[in-house]
Formats: structure tokens, sequence, C-alpha cells
């Protein structure tokens, strides 16, 4: 069994998450549960994260991903189907943001466990 490093993100680490349909929408829960600030990129967002964006919990643009946004973030998370991911992961290469695959996790850095809230 091999492992991967362990990333720990601080609260309102700000967070890239390509792909905003109902994958993007699930990791950007945990994220926000874990005290992340997101913003997400997609061609196409799902009802919940359209919402999440007109509440002003997270930020949003409708456009393709870019190379300038992995330089602007230390952690992404690709929420996009296989070709669209390694499309993405091109893009990021060279760059330091460090990201977590979806649909490939063995492509990525990083995997994004869920979030428990135990109380206080």
């Amino acid at each position: 069994m091999t492992f991967g490093p362990m990333v720990a993100l601080r609260r309102d680490e700000p967070v890239l998450v390509v792909g905003a349909g109902p994958v993007g929408y699930r990791k950007t829960c945990s994220l926000l549960d874990g005290g992340a600030s997101v913003t997400a990129v997609s061609l196409n967002f799902c009802p919940e994260m359209k919402d999440l964006i007109s509440k002003g919990v997270i930020s949003g643009e409708e456009r393709p991903v870019q190379r300038q946004d992995f330089e602007r973030f230390r952690f992404a998370v690709l929420a996009l189907p296989p070709e669209e991911t390694r499309a993405a992961l091109e893009l990021r290469e060279g760059t330091q943001c460090l990201v977590c695959c979806c649909s490939l996790p063995e492509l990525g850095d990083f995997a994004l466990a869920a979030q428990w809230n135990h109380g206080n």
C-alpha cells in the first residue's frame, strides 16, 4: 500500500474548485465544513453551486480553468471527467498548486477526505 503526503488546510485557506457539478458541490461542502474559502471555476454550475454563489458563501466564475488559476492558489480540487482532468493538469504543470483529482485520484497530490462535525 502506498501513501501520499498529508495535507492539512488552515481555516480560511483559499481553495480552487474546478468543476461545479454534483461532485464539485460535494467537495465544496467538505471544504466549507473545514473552514476553507472556496472559489469555483466551471463552464456550468449545478443549482446548488449557483445557490452558494448567490448567497455569497463562495465565489464563482463561469469560464474554463486557466493556468493563472493554478498560479493564484496553493490547493485545487479537480471535479472533472478524466479527459478534462488531464487537460487541467497540463495547465497546472510547473506551478506550486497541489491538486486533488476526483476522477483520477492516482494523478493527484492529495485526497480530500470528508469532514465530520462532532459538536463542541
